[in-house]
């Protein structure tokens, strides 16, 4: 959990075979843990095949556990083969989106009913049940059952799916200190940088760029923020090698299927959706992909739209090569967002380059303008 999620506050459980493992962990800080026998295939032993009675048997054993308790309104990280299983069902019977396992966030009361439909069920007549492995399917209904007393007994604000596991967290532990300090993110989004970008070093100058351009508009970003639009810059340029038709299309799908850690499905849709406008331009919400559905958010939505227009306008500067775009900087004088350029960048300056400027008065109601300096 430490390696693949950001600003951790909750209850793991991971539930194996044998046994299901409890901890609290808050921000890098891992409290107490317990064990327990309440793993799959103990359970349909003990249960004589029979779900409600392997309820009955978590009820025993979780009753007033004080990990739990501790938990309620937090999140509760589910770990496992079992229940990554339980959340892709969840998932496609939900007709969901994005098909991602790692942080699909489901509410505790909507997994709680779902759970209760699936104890409830033959494994046969479960709706969509053959998206499940059988070995999986044959569990499904004994980790729904020792789920939804976990959510009964803690209350928590929300289930959140894990795809990393002991393998995972087993490689964690043996980074030094100095790695375990990265953010996996930003490390995941300059590696993929690096493979897929013409200049790395111009996606870094894309963050620095777009700094002050977020400021004069008024967009004050939180630590969760930054870090989001420091992915999306440092990805701004993965789709270049496509045809141009689809360069949207496909760095947006990329992206949003990349195996990133420390991001949430909103996040993963903000970073798509902002290299998707990079390429498309302004775009109507009904022309938009399906992933946009995840970003609900529509500060965020705006946000998104800011940067996939600052991008666009960074290429025709730069022609996403390293060393040119920092010659120029977004200022705010009065009421007027203004794009101070070096006077060696003036042959810039053009038809494009305006149009394109104009897009963000378009959507942040603000005057803009374009001026000539020394700055180098």
């Amino acid at each position: 959990i430490l390696s693949g999620f950001y600003n951790v506050d909750g209850v793991m459980g991971d539930m194996g075979g044998g046994s299901l493992e409890l901890a609290d962990i808050k921000g890098d800080q891992i409290g107490q843990g317990m064990t327990f026998p309440l793993g799959g295939l103990r359970l349909q032993d003990v249960s004589d095949n029979k779900p409600s009675k392997a309820y009955a048997v978590a009820n025993d054993l979780l009753a007033d556990n004080m990990i739990l308790k501790a938990g309620k309104g937090r999140a509760f990280y589910a770990i496992g083969g079992t229940w990554r299983s339980l959340a892709y069902l969840h998932m496609r019977q939900n007709d969901y989106p994005l098909r991602v396992l790692h942080n699909y966030i489901i509410p505790a009361k909507k997994m709680a009913s779902f759970c209760k439909m699936i104890i409830e069920t033959e494994s046969s007549d479960i709706k969509m049940i053959d998206v499940i492995s059988k070995n999986r399917a044959s569990l499904l209904r004994y980790g729904a059952a020792v789920l939804l007393k976990i959510i009964e007994e803690m209350r928590p604000s929300h289930i959140v799916t894990s795809a990393l596991g002991v393998r995972e967290g087993f490689l964690y532990a043996r980074l030094d200190d100095a790695h375990q300090a990265e953010d996996g993110l930003i490390a995941g989004a300059e590696t993929l940088s690096l493979l897929r970008s013409r200049s790395a070093d111009n996606t870094m100058e894309l963050f620095e760029w777009t700094s002050p351009l977020f400021k004069a508009v008024g967009f004050d970003e939180t630590p969760g923020q930054l870090r989001l639009r420091k992915a999306a810059c440092l990805l701004a340029d993965v789709g270049w090698r496509a045809h141009p038709d689809y360069r949207g299309e496909q760095s947006s799908n990329t992206i949003a299927h990349a195996a990133f850690v420390g991001i949430d499905h909103p996040g993963r849709a903000f970073i798509a959706l902002s290299t998707y406008f990079r390429h498309e331009g302004q775009q109507h919400d009904k022309d938009l992909p399906q992933l946009s559905k995840l970003l609900t958010d529509e500060d965020m939505r705006l946000r998104a739209r800011l940067l996939g227009l600052s991008f666009r306008i960074a290429h025709l500067i730069s022609a996403s090569t390293a060393g040119t775009l920092l010659k120029s900087v977004f200022v705010k004088e009065g009421d007027i967002l203004i794009l101070d350029l070096d006077r060696e960048l003036a042959a810039h300056v053009g038809e494009r380059l305006i149009r394109r400027l104009n897009q963000i008065k378009k959507i942040i109601d603000i005057n803009v303008e374009i001026r000539i300096s020394d700055l180098v």
